[in-house]
């Protein structure tokens, strides 16, 4: 079985982004800041809900929750701005394999896994 690489934030992306992220008072930060923004850039990039995202993303109530909070405290726009050109990244990388993968070419456009089995090699949820 072929290993998939998940598309993630780079250290330079992430160093940008993480400076709009509220921390706590108190305590520790939040564990997973990283892998919840790289799967909202995902699911931003895919058009996916968090529920249709790739395995090895932190799970959709984790990822929901995190960003309801986001969105409480009013920095997601600023998060989501920071994280425009990884989402553009992310975007073009995901649509240039699909149609890599495509058997009808560039001009064809995926709109879900299981219009094309072949399309992923990832386990069905």
């Amino acid at each position: 079985m072929t290993t998939y690489q998940l598309p993630a934030l780079t250290d330079v992306e992430w160093r940008r982004i993480a400076l709009v992220i509220p921390r706590p008072k108190a305590g520790q930060p939040p564990r997973h800041d990283r892998q919840i923004v790289s799967a909202l850039c995902y699911s931003q990039a895919a058009g996916c809900s968090f529920e249709r995202l790739p395995p090895g993303y932190p799970k959709p109530g984790s990822i929901r929750i995190r960003v309801q909070r986001w969105e409480r405290a009013g920095v997601l726009p600023a998060i989501l701005d920071k994280a425009a050109p990884a989402i553009e990244r992310i975007h073009t990388d995901y649509h240039r394999r699909l149609c890599d993968l495509s058997p009808w070419g560039s001009d064809w456009k995926l709109q879900r896994a299981e219009d094309d089995p072949a399309f992923t090699n990832l386990p069905r949820r």
